[in-house]
């Protein structure tokens, strides 16, 4: 376990959540990947859980779009 103050801040882009029991907040990320490494934030800026969820239902645990032509 890493206290948060000691800890780096990752912005992660993820093509969708979904339910889970495994972890402690409900749901899991599908295909997470860290686009960058956030040096100019603290962990006190990062989205909080209840942000989090309420992005997860407001996109229905989509966040990717398919392109298609």
């Amino acid at each position: 376990w890493i206290h948060p103050k000691d800890s780096v801040v990752l912005q992660v882009k993820a093509s969708q959540s979904g339910p889970s029991d495994k972890y402690r907040a409900g749901f899991t990320l599908r295909f997470p990947r860290v686009v960058r490494i956030r040096p100019d934030r603290s962990w006190a800026d990062c989205m909080t859980l209840a942000e989090l969820r309420q992005m997860a239902a407001a996109f229905g645990g989509r966040y990717a779009r398919r392109r298609l032509g």
